[in-house]
C-alpha cells in the first residue's frame, strides 16, 4: 500500500501459495528506490512479513510502539478506544434472539396442499419484503447448486404479455453446473391478481430477490437460499409494464396469454443453455 506494488509477482495460485510459505519479500528499497521511508518503518513493515510467527512483532503495542516514535505521528499518541464488552443478560438476549429467527427459518417449508402438484416454483413475497421464487428439488440437486456456487451460471429474464392481451409475466430463473446441468425454474405470474399486483410492484421498487430452495421429499424444509439482483434493464422494463398495466383494458385470456410466453420461451432457451454451458467452462479454466 506504501509504494503501490506487491513484494513478489507469481503467476497463478500455486505460484502464490509458494510465495506465502518459502519467498522472502523483496526490501522496500529495492523493489521502489524512489520512495523514501524511515528505517525503522521499513523494518517493523519487513518484521511484520517474516515466515515465522515467533519472529514478528507479537503485540499491537509493540508496533504502534514504532510508529509513535516517526516524525509527525501524532495519530498514534491518543489511546485506543476500549471495546464495550455487552454483560450477560444481553448476550443471553441476543442469543435468545438468533435461536428463535433459526428456527423460524427451518420451519418454513413448501405448502403441503402442493405436494402431489406438478408444481416446482411460486412467487410470494418473504416477511424481508423481498419477491422470492420458491424452488422444490431434490436434495442432491440442491447440494449440486452449494457445491458449485462459486462456478454456477445463472440466468434471469421476465418476459411480458401487456394489454390488449391479458396481463402476464413469465418469470426465467436458471443455474447451470457440469453437476445439476442447466435447470429451468419458469413461473407464470397473473398480473391481474392481488399476489400478481403486489410481485410486480413490488419488484418495481427493489431489484433484489431471493431463490429459495426447498427438498422435494418430505416435510419439503428450506434447504439453501440465494440472493439475487436484477439487472438493469429488465428492471426498467418492469417498471414500464406497472406503469402500462394501470391505464390499458385488456381483452385477451390467460390461456393465450400463457402460450404466447411459452412460445417466446422455447425460441430462446436452447440458445440461453450453449452460452450458460460456454461460459460454466470457460470460468472454471480460468479459475
Amino acid at each position: 500500500i506504501l509504494i503501490a506494488k506487491v513484494g513478489c509477482t507469481p503467476f497463478d495460485f500455486h505460484g502464490w501459495f509458494n510465495a506465502h510459505y518459502t519467498q522472502t519479500p523483496r526490501l522496500i528499497k529495492t523493489v521502489a528506490p524512489e520512495v523514501k521511508l524511515p528505517l525503522v518503518l521499513e523494518d517493523i513493515l519487513m518484521a511484520c512479513l517474516e515466515k515465522q510467527p515467533h519472529h514478528r512483532p507479537q503485540t499491537v503495542s509493540e508496533i504502534l510502539g514504532v510508529l509513535r516514535s516517526l516524525p509527525g505521528s501524532q495519530a498514534f499518541q491518543s489511546s485506543p478506544r476500549l471495546i464495550q464488552v455487552p454483560d450477560r443478560n444481553t448476550l443471553e438476549l441476543e442469543l435468545a434472539q438468533l435461536e428463535t429467527k433459526v428456527a423460524n427459518q427451518n420451519l418454513l417449508t413448501f405448502p403441503a396442499q402442493l405436494e402431489n402438484q406438478n408444481i416446482l416454483c411460486r412467487p410470494v413475497i418473504n416477511p424481508s419484503r423481498l419477491p422470492a421464487l420458491w424452488v422444490k428439488l431434490l436434495h442432491e440437486q440442491i447440494q449440486s447448486v452449494q457445491i458449485y456456487q462459486l462456478y454456477n451460471q445463472h440466468y434471469q429474464n421476465f418476459l411480458f404479455c401487456v394489454p390488449p392481451e391479458h396481463p402476464m409475466l413469465l418469470w426465467l430463473t436458471a443455474i447451470y453446473n457440469h453437476q445439476l446441468g442447466c435447470r429451468w425454474f419458469p413461473c407464470f405470474v397473473d398480473l391481474t391478481t392481488k399476489q400478481g399486483k403486489d410481485l410486480i410492484y413490488l419488484m418495481a421498487k427493489v431489484n433484489d430477490y431471493q431463490l429459495l430452495f426447498f427438498d422435494y421429499e418430505a416435510p419439503y424444509g428450506l434447504s439453501y437460499q440465494i440472493s439475487r439482483q436484477i439487472d438493469f434493464d429488465n428492471h426498467k422494463i418492469i417498471q414500464q409494464v406497472v406503469i402500462q398495466s394501470q391505464f390499458q383494458q385488456y381483452v385477451g385470456s390467460v390461456p393465450s396469454s400463457t402460450q404466447r410466453l411459452k412460445t417466446k420461451f422455447n425460441a430462446l432457451k436452447r440458445n440461453v443453455e450453449r452460452q450458460m454451458a460456454v461460459a460454466y467452462e470457460k470460468y472454471r479454466l480460468n479459475t
